[in-house]
């Protein structure tokens, strides 16, 4: 016979049943549960979050009952001044002006590296200087962003028009044009007439500088013609620089950038001899 058997309750935990003499009660299901059944997790607790939040002391990593309208900071800060059982004689006090508070734990800032409470961790609750730094460089970058992409739309648009345009002229205007070119064209008078390459360069249109009329070596690369044409109408050219809007030569066939690196004479798919070309500024991505 077993003495003592009304002594203790019975796990409520299904298949369990085990016989606790200190039994836990769970505030969310009201039920009883012995040592291994009584956290929350352990016996699938229906009543988990109505209702109540279980943060976990940092200290002593139990779990403390917040019910609605309670602050979690608060009442942790209390368990661990009035109940925790681990928590340090000596005290970390907040670093946020006027507070008096102190945790038992440090809760340092990963912006300014200072400690402050439970209340005041987070860095817009400390006003940290630091992180209102980060953020108001954030704004920045946000709006160099939006500028570029505005600007970059402008270009975009620009070179939509001027493309356009160009297609609709017949091809009896392109010989007349090409006769005024070679007419009125300016360029290096060294250059033979058999080699010359001539193009209308049209240029930023933030510059205000009208059209010109020029003339290359058909054997030039692409990046001289731009080089050349730059310094005719005295536009900047940040091109061998790491910061600063670059210059492309845009063919107005087909609306993109030429490569540098190619000669004239190896481009007759998209620039011939009397075309018109666009010498663009194309905005740079901000520094990260």
């Amino acid at each position: 016979k077993m003495e003592f058997g009304h002594v203790g309750t019975h796990c409520d935990q299904l298949g369990c049943s085990q016989l606790d003499f200190l039994p836990f009660g769970c505030v969310g299901c009201h039920k009883t549960f012995c040592l291994d059944h009584r956290s929350f997790k352990a016996h699938h607790c229906p009543n988990y979050s109505a209702n109540i939040e279980i943060p976990n002391c940092p200290v002593c990593n139990e779990p403390i009952v917040i019910q609605q309208g309670e602050d979690p900071n608060i009442e942790v800060d209390k368990h661990i001044q009035l109940g925790c059982p681990k928590a340090p004689k000596t005290m970390n006090s907040c670093n946020f002006f006027k507070c008096k508070n102190t945790e038992a734990v440090r809760i340092i800032c990963e912006d300014c590296h200072l400690n402050h409470c439970f209340s005041h961790r987070h860095p817009q609750d400390h006003k940290c200087v630091k992180w209102i730094e980060k953020m108001e460089q954030k704004k920045e970058k946000e709006k160099e962003r939006e500028s570029l992409s505005n600007r970059m739309n402008e270009v975009q648009l620009r070179i939509g028009k001027l493309v356009e345009e160009k297609s609709k002229t017949n091809p009896t205007v392109k010989k007349v044009q090409l006769m005024r070119l070679k007419t009125k064209a300016a360029g290096n008078a060294n250059i033979s007439p058999e080699n010359r390459f001539y193009l209308e360069v049209i240029f930023p249109l933030e510059s205000k500088v009208a059209p010109k009329l020029m003339y290359f070596h058909r054997d030039w690369t692409v990046g001289k013609v731009l080089d050349v044409s730059a310094d005719a109408g005295n536009i900047t050219n940040n091109n061998n620089q790491s910061k600063g809007d670059k210059l492309h030569l845009v063919s107005l066939k087909t609306g993109n950038s030429i490569p540098n690196g190619l000669a004239l004479k190896d481009v007759a798919e998209i620039l011939t001899s009397g075309d018109s070309i666009l010498l663009e500024k194309v905005p740079s991505e901000p520094s990260t």
